[in-house]
């Protein structure tokens, strides 16, 4: 690593976690999470498992590539990581996540599984001042309370923020403005039902009311008089 990063990296008081877009071989790139210590060297990182269609890849790139600008835009495909984030550094679990995998709850259940807490790394500089950023954190408050952990997220241009387990927001920044914020994070093992069964058990529920209602609207239309 560069002199210069090291440089700045020394003075800091726990290890930085930083996003990097890295080359996969040609036309491919990984977005990872990467956790650095103060000498620069890499304490573990996390490879972004779900890339956003036309945005990190082109689905079918052979017969799509050439439709409008896709192909200029879009050059190169993410290659998809193959584990859950897990970032382990001075004793502390970190589950991570990447950008908007915060809006897939299998991604962010198996994070909180793997880890004592959960942080974001996002960067919607497209978005500028609409909602996104908004719904962003929205999302990261309904994951802490489904989890029962608190949840940081890091944005660069967005507003970065620190959630409770039980969803409130400790700390935030403003939206396109330098910032730093500091807070308390309580950190928890172990899963909660959520974390561990997803929607499941709620689906399961459905199936046999929706069945129970369709019996029952058969038995009356056969009882009613006149109808047939």
């Amino acid at each position: 690593m560069a002199a210069e990063v090291r440089e700045r990296l020394a003075p800091l008081a726990a290890p930085p976690l930083a996003g990097v877009v890295s080359p996969a071989g040609r036309g491919r790139f990984f977005n990872r999470n990467i956790l650095f210590d103060r000498d620069g060297a890499v304490l573990g990182s996390y490879a972004k498992r779900h890339p956003v269609p036309f945005g990190e890849y082109v689905p079918l790139r052979r017969l799509l590539a050439g439709v409008g600008d896709v192909g200029r835009l879009v050059p190169s495909d993410l290659v998809r990581g193959q584990v859950p984030g897990l970032l382990e550094a001075n004793g502390l679990r970190l589950g991570t996540v990447s950008s908007w995998e915060l809006s897939l709850a299998r991604e962010v259940r198996a994070a909180g599984r793997v880890g004592q807490a959960v942080v974001i790394l996002t960067n919607p500089a497209s978005y500028e001042r609409s909602a996104v950023s908004d719904q962003l954190l929205a999302m990261a408050q309904l994951r802490a309370r489904q989890l029962r952990q608190a949840i940081a997220v890091a944005a660069i241009t967005g507003r970065s923020a620190v959630v409770r387990p039980d969803g409130s927001v400790s700390a935030v920044t403003r939206l396109l403005a330098p910032d730093q914020l500091s807070a308390v994070v309580q950190l928890r093992s172990g899963a909660t039902p959520y974390a561990r069964a997803g929607d499941m058990p709620g689906r399961a529920h459905r199936r046999p009311c929706a069945g129970r209602l369709g019996d029952h609207e058969q038995t009356a239309a056969e009882t009613a008089p006149g109808v047939r």
